[in-house]
């Protein structure tokens, strides 16, 4: 993520794009189930996750060329206060199950610009 902020109460996009260790060229990322969650560890319930994963809330869009991406609503991110959140980003193994979170950044919540 090369943009360290968000805006509470605005909505939200993030891409992220799965890459080979040692270049920047795509991996099959078709044995694997993804989930990436936003939170702020002080604050009961202010939590969004999305995942590939049946049955999520928020579905994590995947596709073949190593993209993965999701929306946050307005609303979801009007329950992070100005200060900082969690961005967690985890790969799990559909064989195994094992669950590896491949990034973790913290990023700024900042005050909408066009209101709540």
């Amino acid at each position: 993520m090369t943009d360290q902020q968000i805006y509470a109460g605005e909505d939200l996009g993030i891409l992220l794009r799965i890459t080979d260790a040692g270049d920047d060229s795509p991996v099959d990322i078709s044995q694997f189930d993804f989930e990436a969650t936003l939170y702020n560890p002080a604050i009961l319930n202010s939590r969004v996750t999305a995942s590939t994963l049946a049955g999520s809330a928020n579905e994590l869009q995947k596709r073949d060329d190593g993209l993965l991406g999701f929306n946050v609503s307005g609303k979801q991110s009007s329950q992070f206060s100005t200060g900082r959140v969690v961005f967690e980003f985890a790969r799990i193994d559909k064989e195994t199950k094992k669950r590896e979170i491949i990034v973790h950044n913290i990023l700024e919540v900042k005050d909408s610009k066009i209101g709540r």
